[in-house]
């Protein structure tokens, strides 16, 4: 079978000649730019050449116009699966934009986890001081010490990838779904991944060890007997503060992140697209039989829950194919590719266009009338809409295929916001019609879910009794330009995950620091306390460093996070806007959780009975 991870998966392979029956214009419209795939196996040094030999071949065929702006280049296979620029057979495109992006989010994690370890092992130094000062005294030197938090180091770090491999196996079906990987994808460890897996625990565990070992090494067999080792006396105060400030401006970049995403995909989701994509589903119909079509069409009308049906080569919301068109004005000719869709007369209500001027296609018209957009109108160089109406224009480059525009729409979405609207027009060719568009009717006070499924179960039994032995299949439009943005909402969807890891990961190193930290001012607090200083000040008094922290992480994070998401929105033709909101919203989550994290601490310590506090002083 196909394999389940191919970026090819065809149903069936059409020959040339076929496609000539059908259309037998095919290979005559050399400015008509439909979806299809060429494969050409060269050396790689042979690539120019070849680019080269296509651009001559397509001069002897195409108009000067085409020829002077067009450019053809080929692409490696290789790239179809991660080439954002351009889409594949399954529109399943993961750029290595995104795998890079994960990679270097996983990178943070992974540093934020060795920061935590570090500076939970420095703040607990003071414990294991009279060991490493009996060892020393015995003559253990330096690298015995670092060999001790070596391999302590290691062996932790071996269960936790131990347990991070079970975790893995377990979540993989979700993640899988989540990045668009289809279920079912063999992923499997190969000696490359279990070698560099070894390797990472042992930089890891470098990384872990190194600074405790480093400052505890240092200092005198003395000090570290007498108990006057102090942690921050040896500059692991200033290692401490830069580590955490770095864990909060990482969760909050990642918080700023997930924000913007989430409203650039609600922005998506949600904006109008020029047509009503609300109660509408399609149906493919076989192409070729216009009598059993219009039966069809005719047979769904006859049902009070179906408001409108449009016969046509797609729906707004799916791409078309591309053709020229021509105005010759004034002995000057102006070509424009642009889109062509088949219509009938009723695309207009079923969908919802509007028309800014002119009117629109009669059961009478020929298909010598077409309807063009605002931009194809535009581009033509008509300065207004209603100068367009009546004006003949050709088709394919092709003097017999001279045609009038009957009237200008208001310019619809065909396409994701990724891109600009582009230049289309609507021709009734029944030779093209492809799909049915079926308008549910909304009855105020109805129940539409009753009114849904009356319709629905309608049209699939009237396609049974007019299409035999054909696959009934339909797709709601709303849910088709939803799928557009899968990738938009799987990546907030994702960045939402990776935020609150590294929000965990942060709160569990400020709360050993705060512990730490309450712990070694305990004298202190019981000194105020007993010299009438109340609960809150206490707990200002402990949470102070804290919050400071939080705030030179914020404002580190903020205009980083301005940039990347500034520079990611720029992906997009039509976006929302990066609003302050959106950059206070994350500093109050990160400070609240940052402040609910040691205030429990803070809390315990300050209600501390400070006898208990200065008895062993």
């Amino acid at each position: 079978g196909i394999p389940l991870n191919t970026d090819y998966p065809f149903r069936m392979f059409v020959s040339f000649s076929t496609m000539e029956k059908m259309n037998p214009n095919f290979s005559k419209n050399w400015g008509g730019l439909g979806g299809l795939e060429c494969y050409v196996t060269l050396d790689p040094a042979q690539k120019e050449t070849v680019e080269k030999k296509i651009k001559e071949v397509y001069a002897q065929h195409g108009t000067k116009e085409e020829v002077e702006n067009r450019v053809f280049k080929l692409q490696p296979l290789k790239s179809i699966h991660s080439d954002t620029r351009f889409s594949n057979f399954n529109n399943r495109v993961v750029g290595s934009e995104t795998l890079i992006t994960l990679g270097i989010i996983g990178l943070f994690l992974l540093i934020m986890a060795c920061a935590n370890y570090a500076n939970l092992s420095l703040a607990r130094s003071g414990s294991r001081t009279r060991s490493v000062g009996i060892r020393k005294t015995l003559g253990g030197k330096r690298r015995h010490v670092f060999a001790q938090f070596f391999g302590e180091s290691v062996l932790l770090t071996t269960f936790a990838a131990v347990v991070a491999l079970f975790l893995s196996h377990l979540s993989i079906r979700s993640f899988s779904n989540l990045i668009g990987i289809p279920t079912g994808y063999p992923v499997g460890l190969n000696y490359v991944a279990i070698l560099s897996f070894i390797l990472l625990i042992f930089l890891v565990s470098i990384l872990n060890s190194s600074y405790p070992s480093l400052i505890l090494s240092a200092s005198r067999p003395v000090d570290l007997l007498k108990s006057k080792f102090k942690a921050s006396a040896k500059g692991s105060a200033v290692f401490t503060k830069s580590m955490v400030i770095v864990q909060f401006s990482i969760s909050l970049l990642l918080i700023t992140g997930t924000i913007a995403v989430y409203k650039q995909y609600q922005f998506l989701t949600g904006s109008d697209m020029g047509f009503d994509k609300e109660a509408v589903f399609t149906v493919p119909v076989p192409n070729g039989d216009a009598n059993l079509q219009s039966r069809f069409k005719a047979k769904l009308l006859e049902n009070p829950a179906i408001k409108n049906v449009s016969l046509g080569g797609s729906s707004p919301a799916r791409s078309a194919n591309w053709t020229d068109i021509s105005r010759f004005s004034g002995g000057q000719e102006n070509t424009v590719v642009s889109q062509i869709v088949e219509i009938d007369t009723s695309f207009i209500a079923t969908y919802g266009l509007k028309l800014v001027a002119g009117t629109n296609l009669s059961i009478g018209d020929s298909s010598r009338y077409i309807l063009v957009n605002e931009e194809l109108a535009r581009q033509l160089d008509f300065k207004t809409p209603d100068e367009a109406v009546g004006a003949e224009v050709v088709l394919f480059h092709n003097p017999n295929f001279k045609v009038f525009i009957s009237g200008v729409v208001k310019d619809y979405h065909y396409d994701t916001f990724y891109s600009k609207i582009r230049p289309t027009f609507l021709v009734p060719d029944p030779r093209g019609i492809r799909v049915a568009g079926i308008k549910i009717a909304m009855n105020p006070g109805g129940d539409y879910t009753e009114q849904l499924q009356r319709a629905l179960s309608y049209t699939e039994s009237t396609w049974k009794s007019v299409f035999e032995n054909e696959t009934y299949t339909y797709e709601f439009l709303d849910d088709v330009i939803r799928d557009y943005y899968t990738n938009e909402k799987n990546s907030s969807a994702l960045i939402s995950i990776f935020a609150l890891i590294t929000i965990f990961i942060a709160c569990l190193g400020i709360y050993g620091l705060a512990l730490y930290s309450s712990q070694q001012r305990s004298k202190e607090i019981g000194i105020r306390k007993i010299n009438g200083a109340k609960v809150s000040e206490v707990m200002s008094m402990l949470n102070e460093a804290f919050v400071k922290w939080v705030v030179i992480a914020f404002v580190i994070a903020t205009p980083v996070a301005y940039y990347v998401m500034h520079q990611w929105l720029e992906n997009f033709a039509y976006k929302t806007e990066l609003s302050w909101w959106v950059f206070a919203l994350a500093g109050v989550l990160a400070l609240g959780v940052a402040l609910l994290t040691v205030s429990w601490q803070s809390w315990k310590a300050a209600i501390k009975n400070p006898v208990e506090s200065l008895r062993y002083e």
